[in-house]
């Protein structure tokens, strides 16, 4: 049966915010969002009994939500919930739902609102809020700012009035910066995470340890009437200090949400930790398998040992898994920036370092194509159900394409783009390599110079599906791309036919791995059953050239 889409993700919502719920149990739990469903299935493996008010509740919300463990039941509005909850999470960043706005005299005040859920809460439970600032320094951008018109407050400190005005005695109001209805950061302190340039400089200012009090883009506040302990978070992190996991002085310093974890980076005296807390408890021994590989191959090429993540711990605490490593000091590119071609030479210089030593000749017979290129094209359509035609006509071509030739296999890094490598922000000097998750000790070639080349274009507002189509397998390559392509080639040398395959295997590797369309979606269905006819084309059209030379030749 094919692997099941991760609901979270088929939700499009970053979950890592639940780190900040408070740590006690819950049993009953009251979720209110506007609609996707990702904030309810994230809280659907905490609590016993879930109850939702939404607008668009989709259909796969109740399977995967008993799937977690929970039953979930729909209410139309807070009017219809009579029994008490032991927690409320209310999410406004994408406004509120309709049944929320239908007051008599009209749209909810938020002290409104907060009466009302407070009605509804057992005595020792919680409220958790996720709600838009109307003062954000978005508004001087020119941004929008979703939910304001539904809902949103005027800074921290009129939140924290209205949660202790309605009941709330024991607030406590977090900053948080946003893209666009997700969370993407906890302002807890230090330097804020921001582009270069004009804007990224007014960022950092504004949300500095005083604006962030009242410009931060959102706010997450937890409320109670009796004192709610602890923090998910702050729980774990207790915990790793009395297991002598994490030294005692180790201090959050940056809170980063992502789609698939929470990224804790913690200062101390003698050198920074990174805490990552995946939501896939397999990423952390994936992770495990990562400390092995990156010891390995800091042994085979010597020249790049201290570019690589040193110390990797993996384990689980507080019914969590997590990973610890050495944190690299430095900046990561994430954005156009003017020197963005300069640090991708130097991209590539590490690349062709690393590939060019542990390259090793292997001609792909049978067992050496399944277990290289199949494996990837059964994963693929594992998780894509309804690819499976493309994916089976597109193996067929590059299995004829490759089968009886030499492949150069190298140690491949697997997600290798400009936003995981560790600058020094000052003289630009590479600091280190991160994120080897996905790394191989015998993987295929040029795919990691692919994902570099790609993943620039879209910092500069390509979309990923675009530059698949227009640029890798059309080769519209722009000269300076062309050039690293061949500077790439001269390290590992590769025959035409092997590019041509291994350009349909970029695809192909990151379906398996890395991407996850939803074949619910007409529009990404479409999308990725497009770039697979397009990507089988091209096979088939180098296909068919070897075979007239090949005539030609008799």
């Amino acid at each position: 049966m094919p692997e099941a889409v991760p609901a979270i993700r088929r939700a499009g919502h970053h979950s890592g915010w639940k780190w900040l719920l408070p740590a006690a149990p819950v049993r009953r739990v009251l979720c209110v969002e506007r609609g996707g469903g990702g904030v309810a299935l994230a809280l659907a493996a905490s609590c016993e009994e879930l109850l939702l008010v939404s607008d668009e509740a989709p259909d796969w919300l109740a399977g995967d939500v008993a799937a977690s463990g929970a039953r979930l039941r729909r209410l139309p509005s807070l009017e219809t919930l009579t029994a008490p909850v032991d927690a409320v999470v209310l999410d406004a960043l994408a406004g509120l739902p309709a049944a929320l706005l239908r007051a008599g005299s009209g749209p909810r005040t938020l002290r409104s609102l907060l009466r009302q859920i407070a009605a509804r809460l057992a005595p020792d439970g919680f409220l958790f809020l996720l709600l838009p600032n109307a003062w954000s320094h978005r508004r001087f951008a020119n941004l929008a700012l979703p939910g304001a018109a539904a809902i949103a407050v005027r800074g921290a400190p009129a939140l924290r009035r209205g949660l202790v005005a309605t009941g709330f005695g024991h607030a406590r109001v977090r900053p948080l910066a946003i893209h666009g209805r997700h969370v993407h950061e906890v302002l807890i302190g230090g330097t804020p995470a921001g582009g270069r340039g004009l804007r990224g400089v007014a960022r950092r200012l504004v949300l500095g340890a005083g604006g962030r009090v009242l410009l931060a883009p959102a706010y997450a506040a937890t409320g109670a009437r009796r004192p709610a302990g602890p923090t998910r978070l702050e729980a774990l992190l207790a915990n790793l200090v009395q297991e002598g996991v994490l030294e005692a002085d180790a201090v959050p310093a940056r809170v980063l949400v992502l789609p698939t974890k929470l990224v804790v980076s913690l200062d101390r005296p003698g050198g920074g930790r990174v805490l990552l807390l995946p939501d896939d408890p397999a990423e952390v021994e994936r992770r495990r398998r990562e400390g092995e590989l990156l010891a390995e191959l800091a042994c085979r090429v010597p020249e790049v040992a201290e570019l690589l993540p040193v110390r990797h711990l993996a384990g689980g605490s507080c019914g969590s898994g997590y990973v610890l490593l050495d944190r690299i000091d430095g900046e990561c590119i994430d954005a156009d920036v003017p020197e963005l071609e300069s640090l991708t030479d130097i991209a590539v210089d590490f690349l062709c370092a690393v590939h060019g030593a542990t390259r090793r000749r292997c001609t792909i017979a049978a067992g050496s194509y399944a277990r290289r290129f199949g494996a990837l094209f059964r994963a693929a359509a594992a998780r894509h159900p309804g690819a499976e035609e493309f994916l089976a006509r597109l193996d067929a071509d590059v299995r004829e394409l490759v089968i009886g030739r030499s492949l150069p296999l190298v140690f491949a890094h697997g997600d290798f783009k400009i936003e995981n490598l560790v600058f020094d922000r000052c003289t630009r000097r590479l600091q280190g390599v991160i994120d080897w998750e996905l790394a191989e000790r015998d993987g295929l070639p040029l795919l990691d110079l692919l994902y570099l080349l790609l993943y620039n274009r879209t910092l500069r507002g390509e979309s990923f599906a675009h530059a698949y189509r227009d640029v890798v397998l059309h080769e519209d390559w722009r000269p300076e791309e062309m050039r690293r392509i061949h500077r790439y080639l001269e390290a590992v040398p590769l025959r035409a036919p092997l590019v041509a395959a291994l350009e349909a295997m970029l695809l192909v590797h990151a379906l398996a791995r890395r991407l996850r369309f939803d074949m619910r979606d007409d529009r990404e269905r479409r999308q990725l059953l497009e770039m697979l006819a397009f990507a089988a084309a091209r096979v088939g059209r180098v296909l068919l050239g070897l075979q007239a030379a090949t005539g030609t030749e008799g």
